[in-house]
């Protein structure tokens, strides 16, 4: 049944569905021109509808098809596909380290062979050449698999140091190390009783012989 009613939850500016009719516009599968030569329309909007975007209004398809057209046309270029600004500056390229790196998105796949279902993710990646989104894609995955085996590599090196160099209890100048000192505890207690409000910092700091 034909719907003049939005999806009830999500916005059609953020709709996996937004998204999808954009790559098909790009790649042809939908027609940059809603009318050929002869002034016949290219593809019905009811088969659009029923194919990409069943959830939301007929009757807004016409205005929101014809402003996606636009940005396509705007897109593709005669020297290409023109982007908003550089990939890697990009809020869509850090939400996607950040969805990796989180675990959203899975870092084991070698391939990338999920792309297409990760670049309907978030709308934020609609504005960036869905042609290039596998290699970008990958290249991210790398990145953090990279900075994850370096980071087990640090803490290995970290813990075999301090195997090496048992913990010093005194200064170079033979006096006791601060942390974790008698004379550290002494102040936190005197800090829960408040006494660094009440006394001199002389008269406080010779109160205990620590």
């Amino acid at each position: 049944a034909i719907t003049d009613i939005d999806h009830p939850t999500i916005p059609w500016a953020q709709s996996v569905n937004r998204t999808q009719i954009l790559i098909a516009l790009r790649n042809g599968k939908i027609p940059r021109k809603p009318r050929d030569a002869a002034g016949v329309p290219s593809m019905s909007l009811d088969d659009i509808w029923t194919k990409y975007c069943p959830m939301y209004s007929r009757k807004k398809l016409p205005s929101r098809l014809g402003a996606l057209r636009k940005i396509v046309d705007i897109e593709l270029t005669a020297t290409g596909f023109k982007e908003p600004n550089k990939w890697k500056n990009s809020v869509a390229c850090k939400l996607l380290e950040r969805d990796i790196r989180n675990g959203y998105v899975p870092v084991d796949n070698p391939d990338s062979s999920d792309w297409e279902t990760i670049y309907l993710m978030r709308p934020e990646y609609a504005a960036y050449n869905d042609a290039k989104f596998k290699e970008r894609l990958q290249q991210l995955r790398l990145r953090a698999k990279q900075d994850t085996n370096r980071a087990l590599d640090d803490e290995a090196a970290f813990d075999a140091f301090i195997i090496s160099h048992p913990i010093s209890y005194f200064s170079h100048k033979g006096y006791e190390q601060w942390q974790g000192s008698k004379a550290q505890l002494s102040v936190w207690k005197d800090l829960q009783e408040n006494k660094h409000m009440t006394m001199k910092k002389k008269d406080w700091y010779g109160s205990r012989r620590e």
